[in-house]
């Protein structure tokens, strides 16, 4: 296998399965705090309402979006997807369902009326394809650019959906894609993972969001050869890449992959040359974080 295929190989499992399936499945013990830190920061604030009679909200404050029930795996593995409007979209937390009130719906965009595991060849870049949920409604959402996310009703169930990359597999801007998403007035709080998602190694700096966002904001499609491949292999195998865990004002989490020590970020589908300030900026807060290294492929 040559390095570009062993990098490819790598980037597939990120993309494909850990960003969706290990939100809802992976995050493991070491993550359970958050969860239970949440909740009791939300009995202070509503102590500190009840007391103070003042508001304490500065951000939206968006209706909380968790799954009503989990997904279930593909039983062949394959990613749950969708096309829409030129773009690709992965079904959030693997494709669990959502409970949506009709004031989060607006208007209906089409139906998923082809089947991308029946036929890739011809339906895979196909308008409203899809590899799950087939026949089903996609909804613009009321509080999301289409452009960042949609949700899918099928046989009475709702589903979420993030876009990753597009149809033609031309990457995104990075830019417009956080500009859609309302990055970083949609954040409440960044966290530095290892690769996998399943430990939180350090909180971001919350003053910090904004700059960090404005950072992978100028990232530029990197244009890379046969070498920069196996530099990306290399360092996820040597536990050189990190993910990141947005937390939203709406309960659900977004990710995506930095690997500091080679000015790289995956964002979707996608790998990202980060400007020289990053690593000027932000270089010191993955100082000294370990993590376990990936099995060599």
């Amino acid at each position: 296998m040559n390095a570009k295929r062993v990098s490819d190989a790598l980037s597939e499992l990120d993309t494909q399965y850990v960003q969706e399936a290990l939100q809802y499945k992976g995050r493991s013990k070491a993550l359970r705090w958050r969860k239970w830190g949440a909740a009791a920061a939300c009995l202070v604030v509503v102590a500190a309402l009840v007391l103070g009679g003042t508001s304490m909200f500065a951000r939206e404050s968006l209706p909380q979006l968790q799954p009503a029930a989990p997904a279930a795996d593909a039983p062949d593995g394959m990613r749950k997807m969708m096309n829409y409007n030129g773009n690709r979209y992965v079904f959030l937390e693997n494709g669990a369902a959502y409970s949506l009130s009709a004031q989060q719906l607006k208007a209906a965009l089409g139906t998923l009326d082809y089947d991308i595991q029946a036929d890739p060849q011809a339906n895979g870049k196909k308008e409203f394809s899809t590899t799950f949920a087939l026949g089903g409604t996609v909804y613009a959402l009321a509080d999301y650019d289409p452009a960042f996310r949609l949700a899918v009703e099928w046989e009475g169930n709702y589903y979420l959906c993030q876009r990753t990359g597009q149809t033609d597999n031309s990457p995104m801007d990075a830019a417009e894609y956080f500009a859609a998403a309302r990055f970083p007035e949609r954040i409440e709080r960044v966290s530095i993972a290892d690769h996998a998602g399943t430990e939180v190694l350090a909180e971001f700096p919350g003053g910090e969001i904004s700059a960090l966002i404005g950072e992978l904001a100028q990232a530029q499609t990197a244009a890379l050869a046969e070498e920069d491949y196996l530099a990306i292999a290399r360092a996820q195998t040597e536990g050189e890449s990190y993910q990141l865990l947005l937390d939203l004002n709406d309960g659900t989490t977004s990710s995506l992959y930095v690997l500091p020590s080679l000015q790289i970020a995956m964002i979707g589908d996608n790998r990202y040359a980060l400007p020289d300030s990053f690593s000027e900026k932000f270089g010191d807060l993955f100082d000294g974080l370990t993590q376990d290294p990936l099995p060599a492929q």
